[in-house]
C-alpha cells in the first residue's frame, strides 16, 4: 500500500459520527472499536490502535468525549477527536527492475524450473524491486497493497514476543514491506473493479504477514498464527501430538529440518489457508539456521527447505516471475483472481515444494554427491565402552532428575498424567479421572475437586489458566531451578545442536520417561569416524501404533562421543529422528 507519511503529521480535528458508544478493544484494552456512519448512511467498522504516547493521548482524549454523550438519546452523535493520523494514499510510481547481469541463459530442471547455480544471494532491496516491477506490469494492485516498512522498534518488539533473534535478511526485507493490507479504497474508484476481482497475495497464493499487529491496515498478523503453531509445538513435546503418520515423516534434505509436525522455532511470515512458509530458526542437525521452509496443517509427512536464507529465497522467486513461471486464474465477477506457479504442474502447491528444493539448492547441502552411509557394524571394545558409558550416564541422570522434580511436584497426588509448565507460567497437561482414584481408595486431589465443581471452564482456556490451579501447583517457583538442572545434564551428554534443539518447557509425567532397563544389554554400532548408534533390544509391544524400538544417535564433538539423537521404529520400519526432550 502506497501512502504519502509526510501528510500525516499535522493534526486536524475531525467529526465522527456515531450512533452507539465505542467499545475498548485489543491487547489490555488500549485501542478502540466503533461503528461509524458515513455522510451516504452505511456503517462502516473503525479500529483505533494507538502508535505512540502521543496517539494514545489523542485516543483517550476521543474516549472520555464519547463518555459525554448520552447514547440513550438514539440518533447520530457527532464527537470531535484529533486525526487518526490517516494516511493518504498516493498512486506509487512505475518501478523499473534493476538491470541484470549478463550471462549465459539458464538451465530448467525437468519440471520446468530454473536450476539456481550456487551464489551468494543478491540483497533483498532488489530482489524486492524486481518482483515489485513484474508485479507493476501484470498485477499492479499488489504493489498498491505492500504496507509501508517495519520500525526497527516494531521489530524489537516482535523479538522480544517470540523470544528469539530474526536473521538480518528477515528484518532488512520488513524494514521495506511489512505485510500487505486492504486495497485502498481511492484505487478502487480508481480503476472501477471490486476488490474481490484482484489478487490478494504476494508469493503465488501466499500473502505476507505483517511484523506489527494494525488492525487499520487490513494486515494479517504473523504472531498468533505463531503462538497457536507454538501451542501445538508444546503438545507434541509433551508427547500429545506426534501426527498419525510419524513413520512416515520426510524431510528433504534428510535432517535438515527437524522431524515435527510443529516447533517454536518456525516463524509462519505468510500462510495460505493454514499451510505456512516461514523462517526456520532451528534447524534439524544439517540445517541452517535461517533456512526457508513450508509446514501446516496437511504437511505431517514432508517438509522441504525451500532456500538457506530469506534473501536466496527473494531471488529465486523473482526468476520464476521473470522466467514467465506463473499463470492467473479466476475472471473479473467471477468472486476471485490468483496467482499461482505454473511449473511444475502439481496441485496443490504445497506438493510442489521438494520440486522447488532440488531446482534450488546447493547441491552439496542436499548431499546429492554425498555417499550413502555404511552398513553399521558391531562397535570395537572401545568405541563400545565409550557410548555405551555416555547413554547410561545420561539416562541415569536424567532419570534422577525426573524422580527428584516428581517429589517436589508429586504429579499422582496432584492429579496430572503429565504437566508442562512454559517459560511464561503457562501449564498444559492430562488429569487422571476421579474413577481412577475411587477405584483405588485413595482422596481425590483438590485439582480434581476443583475442576469437577467447576465444570463450566473449558478444560485448556479456563481450568489450566486459573489463578487458584496456578497457585496450587506453584507455577513459577520451579521452573528456573529444574530447567537450569535440566541444562547441565544436557550439556555434560549431548551435542551443540542437541542442546540447541531442546525445547524451554518443564515436562513431567507421573511415570518417568526413561527407564535405563530398556537399555540393559543394548548394542553398539560404529557407522563411520564420526558416528555410533546405542541400540536398545528393548521392545514396547503394548504401543498402539505397534511395537516400538529406540537408538540413541551419538556424534564425536571435540574428541568425545555426545548424544545428538533418539530415533525410533515401530513395526520393523526404518528409523525416525525425534530430539530427545
Amino acid at each position: 500500500m502506497s501512502f504519502d507519511g509526510e501528510a500525516t503529521e499535522e493534526p486536524e480535528v475531525v467529526l465522527h459520527r456515531l450512533i452507539t458508544p465505542p467499545q475498548r478493544w485489543g491487547p489490555d484494552d488500549a485501542g478502540l472499536l466503533w461503528n461509524e456512519v458515513l455522510p451516504n448512511g452505511e456503517v462502516e467498522t473503525r479500529f483505533w490502535t494507538p502508535d505512540d504516547e502521543a496517539d494514545r493521548a489523542r485516543l483517550e482524549a476521543f474516549w472520555q468525549a464519547c463518555q459525554q454523550v448520552n447514547w440513550d438519546n438514539v440518533q447520530v452523535h457527532e464527537i470531535p477527536a484529533t486525526t487518526l493520523r490517516k494516511l493518504k494514499f498516493v498512486m506509487p510510481s512505475l518501478v523499473e527492475p534493476p538491470p541484470r547481469p549478463e550471462g549465459p541463459p539458464p538451465e530448467f530442471t525437468e519440471h520446468g524450473l530454473i536450476r539456481r547455480v550456487p551464489h551468494d544471494p543478491a540483497p533483498v532491496a532488489e530482489s524486492w524491486q524486481r518482483i515489485k516491477a513484474w508485479m507493476w506490469k501484470h498485477c499492479p494492485e499488489v504493489v498498491v497493497r505492500l504496507l509501508p516498512g517495519a520500525s526497527d522498534e516494531h521489530i524489537a518488539a516482535f523479538e522480544a514476543a517470540i523470544g528469539q533473534k530474526l536473521p538480518e535478511d528477515v528484518k532488512a526485507s520488513y524494514r521495506i514491506h511489512d505485510g500487505i493490507g486492504w486495497v485502498p479504497r481511492e484505487y478502487l474508484e480508481m480503476v472501477e473493479v471490486d476488490e474481490d476481482d484482484l489478487i490478494n497475495s504476494v508469493f503465488y497464493n501466499y500473502g505476507l504477514d505483517s511484523i506489527r499487529d494494525d488492525h487499520r491496515t487490513g494486515g494479517e498478523a504473523i504472531l498468533p498464527h505463531w503462538q497457536g503453531w507454538n501451542n501445538i509445538a508444546d503438545d507434541e513435546d509433551e508427547g500429545v501430538v506426534e501426527g498419525d503418520n510419524f513413520d512416515e515423516f520426510e524431510v528433504f534434505p534428510t535432517d535438515a529440518i527437524q522431524l515435527r509436525y510443529a516447533c517454536r522455532g518456525w516463524i509462519p511470515l505468510y500462510e495460505s489457508n493454514s499451510h505456512y512458509l516461514g523462517i526456520d530458526l532451528a534447524p534439524g542437525p544439517k540445517g541452517v539456521v535461517g533456512q526457508v521452509i513450508h509446514y501446516g496443517r496437511d504437511e505431517d509427512t514432508h517438509k522441504s527447505v525451500l532456500a538457506t536464507s530469506w534473501a536466496q529465497y527473494l531471488e529465486d522467486y523473482a526468476d520464476e516471475l521473470e522466467a514467465g513461471n506463473f499463470h492467473f486464474e479466476g475472471e473479473p465477477g467471477d468472486g476471485g483472481r490468483y496467482l499461482y506457479l505454473k511449473r511444475p504442474k502439481v496441485s496443490p502447491i504445497f506438493h510442489q515444494w521438494k520440486h522447488w528444493a532440488e531446482a534450488k539448492l546447493d547441491p552439496e547441502f542436499q548431499g546429492v554427491n554425498t555417499p550413502p552411509l555404511p552398513e553399521p557394524t558391531l562397535a570395537d571394545p572401545e568405541t563400545d565402552r565409550a557410548c555405551r558409558s555416555v547413554v547410561e550416564g545420561f539416562l541415569a541422570d536424567y532419570r534422577a532428575w525426573e524422580l527428584r522434580w516428581l517429589a517436589v511436584r508429586p504429579l499422582k497426588q496432584l492429579g496430572f498424567e503429565s504437566l508442562l509448565e512454559g517459560p511464561e507460567g503457562q501449564i498444559r497437561g492430562n488429569t487422571y479421572s476421579t474413577e481412577d482414584y475411587i477405584k483405588e481408595g485413595l482422596p481425590i486431589p483438590e485439582a480434581l475437586a476443583f475442576r469437577v465443581a467447576h465444570r463450566e471452564l473449558e478444560y485448556y482456556s479456563g481450568f489450566l489458566t486459573h489463578p487458584w490451579l496456578k497457585a496450587h501447583l506453584n507455577i513459577g517457583l520451579h521452573y528456573a531451578p529444574a530447567m537450569a538442572e535440566r541444562v547441565e545434564i544436557y550439556a555434560k551428554y549431548m551435542t551443540a545442536w542437541a542442546q540447541r534443539s531442546q525445547g524451554r518447557n518443564f515436562i513431567l509425567n507421573d511415570s518417568p520417561r526413561f527407564d535405563p532397563k530398556t537399555f540393559e544389554g543394548a548394542l553398539v554400532y560404529r557407522v563411520d569416524e564420526e558416528t555410533a548408534y546405542v541400540w536398545s533390544t528393548h521392545v514396547n509391544e503394548s504401543s498402539w501404533i505397534g511395537e516400538r524400538n529406540r537408538r540413541f544417535v551419538l556424534k564425536r564433538e571435540g574428541g568425545e562421543w555426545r548424544i545428538e539423537l533418539l530415533q525410533r521404529s515401530s513395526d520393523g520400519e526404518i528409523y525416525r529422528s525425534k530430539t530427545i526432550a
